[in-house]
């Protein structure tokens, strides 16, 4: 299977298969990333100060300074449709 970006994978009944380096060895996570949605409180916006600044010059540099922001949580709709299997190992090794 062709992925966007270029990047070819195995798959498995039309769903691809990908590598997470982030997984433990002989684990695999079954997740339908459609039941995942993005909350936000807000949209991007940058940190001001008490005087509605957002550039703050660093103490005692000619360099300046400012904080982007988004408040907003991943959350699963459907945390049951979701599945970790361990135990998997190579055979043939």
């Amino acid at each position: 299977m062709e992925l966007s970006g270029g990047f070819k994978t195995l798959s498995y009944n039309g769903i691809p298969l990908v590598y997470d380096r982030f997984v433990e060895d002989g684990a695999m996570y079954l997740l339908d990333t459609e039941a995942f949605k993005l909350h936000r409180l807000c949209d991007w916006r940058y940190l001001e100060s008490e005087n509605g600044r957002i550039l703050r010059q660093t103490l005692g540099k000619p360099t300046y300074t400012a904080t982007l922001v988004k408040y907003c949580d991943l959350i699963c709709d459907k945390p049951n449709g979701q599945a970790k299997l361990t135990g998997i190992s190579r055979s043939g090794n």
